[in-house]
C-alpha cells in the first residue's frame, strides 16, 4: 500500500475520538468586537469580557441570549477575577490602562475602582491565607504588576506588591494560599504564603505562558504561545513539555468539572479546540471547530461554549443533521471521488491517507492517490503560492481584500439527484453558497434559489458537489504541504463544483470539476502559473508510465506493462484532460493559455535526478516545475532529437504506436545542465506524479478579476496497457465535445440535449500529427 503520511497516527485517534459529527453552533452576541473571556459567576449568570469596554451577559443556561452591560469606558477588558467562591456577591472585570471594575450585587450594578495602576490587568483569583484576615483578590498584569485587596472587612485599597518580576504576567490561578503566576518568556512564579512571598519556578521554555489550570497543589497544567503545552505532577518543581499537535498559540485551559482529574480542553487561534481524556498524555484537535481565534472558553452542563474574535459566540454540541467538514465522495457513476476541505481531492483521508479515486466504484482498486490545483505567482515581485498535492493550503471560507473569513456555512455541499429531498440539510442550505457561485436550477427564472422550488446542483447532472474556499488564513500555510508550500497567503478564493452524469455511457467513467478562481486580495498577481498536480497510483504504485497529449490538452498515466497486481492483465489509463483554461486578460488580445507545460516530479526515495525530486518545502522549485522547468530552472530536454530539444512538455508521443518521445525512449538527466546531459533509457516504470500547467511570465490577474479552470478526471480500459492509452485519447475527444457543446465560452444557456452515444473510431495516433509538440 502507498506510503502514509502526515502523522497519521494522530489523524487516526482524531478520527476515532471525534468520529460523532459535532457542530459549533453559532450563538448571536450582537457585537463584532474581540470577545476576550468566558466566566460564571453562579446562579446562572454569564458574562463575556471584550476590547472597547464590552461586556456581555447572558441569565439563561444554554448561553443563547446576550445583552450588553453599560460600562462607561471604551478600556480592552481582558477577564475576571476567576474561584471567587468566597463571597458570591463581589466579582471583578479589569483591562488596559489598569482599569478596575467591580460589583457587590452579583452584577446588578458596577464601579470603578482605584487599581493603584496604570499596567494592563490581565487574570485574577481569589486566594485563602493562614486567617480570614489573610483572604484576599489578587490580579496580575503587564510589567510584573500585582495587586491585591483584602477580602476582610470588605474596604481597603489596591496594595500593589513590587519587585518580583519585569514580565507580563498574563495568568493567575490558586489552590487555598498557594498561588502560580505565569507569563512572557516563560516566566512562572509561585507563593506558597498568599502572594506574600514569590519564587520563580524553571519552565524551560521562552514561550508566553497564557493561561493556567491546577486541579490540586500538585498537578497542573499551563498552556503558551506556539503550541506548548506544560504539565507539572509536583506542584511546579518541575514542567514537562506536552505533545499539542499544533504550532498555534494556545490561550485558555479549562476542565470539564472541579472534580475530574483527566479531561481538559485547550482553546487556541486558527480554530485549535484541543481535548485530552487521558489527563495530557495525547490532545486531539476537534476536526470541527471553525477557524476562528478562540479566547476563552467553559463547560456548562455537559457542553462547551467558546468564545473568539469578531464577536463570535459558539456552542459544541452533537448533531446529526449538519453537514459536517469529512471529505466528501463523489460517486454518482462508475468512479468514486473524494473530496477535502483543504482543496485537494481523489484521497480519502478519513481515517488515513488512502488513494481517493476508486475505479470502478466499489470494486476496492484505485487508480489516483492524490491531487489539487495549485497557484502561484509573484505578488510585489515576491513568490506566494496557495499549494494542493497531498495536504492542501486552502480552508472553507472566503476572503475579503486579503482578509480570511469562515462560518458554519462553508462546508462541502453535495446533491444527488433522484436522492436528496428539499427536506435534506444540502438542499435547504444550498442558498447559502449560491452568492459563492454555487450552480442551481432556476426553475422560475427569477435569479434566486428557492429551495422549495428550484434544484440545487448542474443541470441534468447526477451529482454535484460544491464548496467555496480561500488560501488567505496564514495557518494554512505549511511548508510539509508536499508541493513547496509555506509561502505567504495569496488571497486566492476558490468556488469549486464538481459533477458526474451517470447517462449516456460514455460519460459513467468521467468526472468533471471546475474552478473559479479570484483574486480576493489587494494586489495584483503576476507571472501566474496554474496547474493540477497529482500523484498517480494506476493500481499498483510502482509500475506505471505517464505522457500527454497537447492536442487533446491531456496528461495521462498507463502501466508500464500489461499485467497490474491491482487490475490485472489489460490494467486502465487513467487522465486529466483541460477543458477550459484561464484567460490572459493581460495581452491584447486576450488569450486563452491552454496547457502550457506538463511535466513531473518523483519522490525522493525514488533516487531521481536531484532537480525532479518532490519539491517539499521548496517553493520556488515548485513555481519552476508549475511553470514547466526542472526545480533548478533547467529545461526539460527531449531526446529525439540532435541535439536534444528543449520542452515544456514530457512524453507527448504516443505509446501504442511507440511513435514520438515517450517513456520507453528515456529521458535525459541534466541538472544544471540546461541544454545537455546523460540519456537513461528506456525509463524504469514506477510511482508518477505530473503536473498539467497553465500559465505564463506575462499572466497578471488583477484583484476583484476572476478565471476559470476546468478538467475532466476519465479512465479508459482497452485491450492492452497501451490500448487503454489510445481508448482514454477517444474518450477524451468525446468529452470535449460535450463540454464545449454544453458549456460554450460567453453563453450562460446549457444544451437542452446530451449525446446519448459516442463511436470509437480509429483517429489516434492521428498519422499526420504522431507528436504532439
Amino acid at each position: 500500500m502507498k506510503k502514509l503520511m502526515f502523522l497519521l497516527v494522530f489523524v487516526f485517534l482524531n478520527s476515532q475520538i471525534f468520529s460523532q459529527n459535532v457542530y459549533f453552533y453559532p450563538i448571536p452576541s450582537g457585537t463584532t468586537s474581540d470577545l476576550t473571556f468566558l466566566y460564571s459567576i453562579g446562579n446562572a449568570n454569564y458574562y463575556i469580557s471584550g476590547v472597547n469596554g464590552l461586556l456581555l451577559k447572558s441569565t439563561n443556561s444554554g448561553l443563547s441570549e446576550w445583552n450588553p452591560v453599560a460600562l462607561g469606558i471604551t478600556n480592552n477588558l481582558s477577564g475576571f477575577l476567576l474561584k471567587n467562591n468566597i463571597t458570591s456577591s463581589t466579582h471583578f472585570v479589569f483591562g488596559s490602562s489598569g482599569v478596575l471594575i467591580g460589583t457587590t450585587n452579583s452584577g446588578q450594578n458596577w464601579a470603578s475602582q482605584v487599581s493603584n495602576t496604570t499596567a494592563q490587568l490581565n487574570a485574577g483569583t481569589a486566594v485563602t491565607g493562614d486567617s480570614v484576615l489573610n483572604y484576599k483578590y489578587l490580579i496580575v498584569g503587564n510589567s510584573g504588576t500585582i495587586i491585591y485587596k483584602l477580602i476582610v472587612p470588605g474596604t481597603g485599597n489596591w496594595i500593589p506588591v513590587t519587585g518580583i518580576t519585569t514580565a507580563n504576567l498574563k495568568t493567575v490561578y490558586s489552590i487555598g494560599k498557594t498561588v502560580w503566576a505565569g507569563g512572557s518568556n516563560g516566566t512562572m512564579l509561585k507563593s506558597i504564603n498568599a502572594g506574600i512571598n514569590w519564587t520563580q519556578q524553571v519552565t524551560g521554555i521562552s514561550a508566553e505562558i497564557n493561561s493556567i489550570l491546577f486541579k490540586s497543589e500538585t498537578l497542573g497544567f499551563a498552556v503558551c504561545n506556539g503550541g506548548i503545552i506544560l504539565k507539572t505532577t509536583n506542584g511546579g518543581t518541575n514542567w514537562t513539555q506536552l505533545n499539542s499537535g499544533t504550532v498555534q498559540n494556545l490561550n485558555q485551559i479549562v476542565s470539564i468539572s472541579q472534580y475530574d482529574l483527566t479531561f481538559f480542553w485547550v482553546m487556541g487561534n486558527a480554530g485549535v479546540v484541543l481535548r485530552t481524556s487521558n489527563a495530557g498524555q495525547s490532545w486531539l484537535n476537534d476536526p470541527f471547530a471553525p477557524n476562528v481565534n478562540f479566547s476563552s472558553g467553559l463547560f456548562v452542563n455537559n457542553y462547551l461554549y467558546v468564545v473568539a474574535n469578531q464577536g463570535k459566540i459558539y456552542k459544541r454540541s452533537l448533531d446529526t443533521s449538519f453537514h459536517s467538514q469529512d471529505p466528501s465522495s463523489l460517486d454518482g457513476n462508475n468512479i468514486r471521488s473524494f473530496f477535502t476541505y483543504s482543496g485537494i481531492f481523489d484521497i480519502d483521508t478519513r481515517s488515513q491517507n488512502y488513494p481517493g479515486f476508486e475505479w470502478p466504484k466499489d470494486s476496492g482498486k484505485f487508480a489516483i492517490f492524490s491531487a489539487g490545483l495549485t497557484l502561484a505567482g509573484k505578488v510585489n515581485g515576491v513568490l506566494r503560492m496557495a499549494s494542493a498535492s497531498y495536504k492542501g493550503e486552502y480552508y472553507p471560507g472566503y476572503c475579503n481584500n486579503g482578509v480570511f473569513y469562515t462560518d458554519g456555512r462553508f462546508k462541502i455541499y453535495k446533491y444527488t439527484k433522484g436522492f436528496d429531498t428539499p427536506s435534506s440539510w444540502d438542499w435547504i442550505h444550498w442558498s447559502d453558497m449560491v452568492p459563492f457561485g454555487a450552480p442551481f436550477i432556476d426553475v422560475n427564472n427569477n435569479g434566486s434559489f428557492e429551495y422549495l422550488i428550484d434544484t440545487p446542483g448542474v443541470r441534468y447532472a447526477k451529482q454535484t458537489l460544491f464548496i467555496c474556499l480561500t488560501d488567505a488564513s496564514d495557518s494554512t500555510h505549511n511548508g510539509g504541504e508536499g508541493f513547496g508550500g509555506g509561502t505567504q497567503p495569496m488571497g486566492a478564493e476558490l468556488h469549486l463544483t464538481a459533477w458526474v452524469y451517470d447517462s449516456p455511457d460514455y460519460l459513467r467513467n468521467v468526472q468533471f470539476l471546475s474552478y473559479d478562481i479570484i483574486n480576493k486580495s489587494t494586489i495584483a498577481w503576476d507571472n501566474l502559473s496554474t496547474g493540477i498536480v497529482s500523484d498517480l497510483d494506476l493500481g499498483s504504485a510502482d509500475d506505471d508510465f505517464i505522457g500527454c497529449d497537447t492536442n487533446l490538452q491531456l496528461g495521462f498515466c498507463y502501466n508500464g506493462d500489461n499485467s497490474d497486481p491491482v487490475y490485472g492483465a489489460n490494467p486502465p489509463a487513467v487522465g486529466m484532460t483541460l477543458l477550459r483554461s484561464p484567460l490572459n486578460r493581460n495581452v491584447t488580445p486576450n488569450i486563452r493559455l491552454k496547457m502550457t507545460s506538463f511535466s513531473h516530479f518523483s519522490c525522493t526515495s525514488c533516487t531521481p535526478p536531484p532537480c525532479e525530486s518532490t519539491p517539499t518545502g521548496e517553493p520556488y522549485g515548485a513555481y519552476l516545475m508549475l511553470s514547466g522547468y526542472k526545480k533548478d530552472s533547467t529545461c526539460w530536454l527531449n531526446p529525439m532529437y540532435n541535439p536534444p530539444k528543449k520542452t515544456k512538455f514530457c512524453y507527448p508521443g504516443d505509446p501504442e504506436t511507440n511513435i514520438g518521445w515517450n517513456e520507453v525512449q528515456g529521458s535525459i538527466w541534466n541538472c544544471n545542465k540546461d541544454s545537455t546531459g546523460a540519456v537513461h533509457a528506456p525509463n524504469p516504470s514506477g510511482d508518477r506524479r505530473y503536473i498539467i500547467g497553465s500559465g505564463a511570465n506575462n499572466f497578471r490577474m488583477m484583484p476583484g478579476e476572476s478565471n476559470k479552470f476546468v478538467i475532466a478526471q476519465l479512465i479508459a480500459r482497452g485491450t492492452s496497457n497501451l490500448n487503454s492509452v489510445t481508448r482514454l485519447k477517444q474518450l477524451t475527444d468525446s468529452v470535449r465535445t460535450f463540454y464545449e457543446t454544453n458549456f460554450p465560452i460567453g453563453i450562460r444557456k446549457v444544451a437542452d440535449i446530451i449525446p446519448e452515444k459516442f463511436n470509437l473510431f480509429q483517429n489516434y495516433p492521428n498519422p499526420f500529427n504522431p507528436v504532439t509538440n
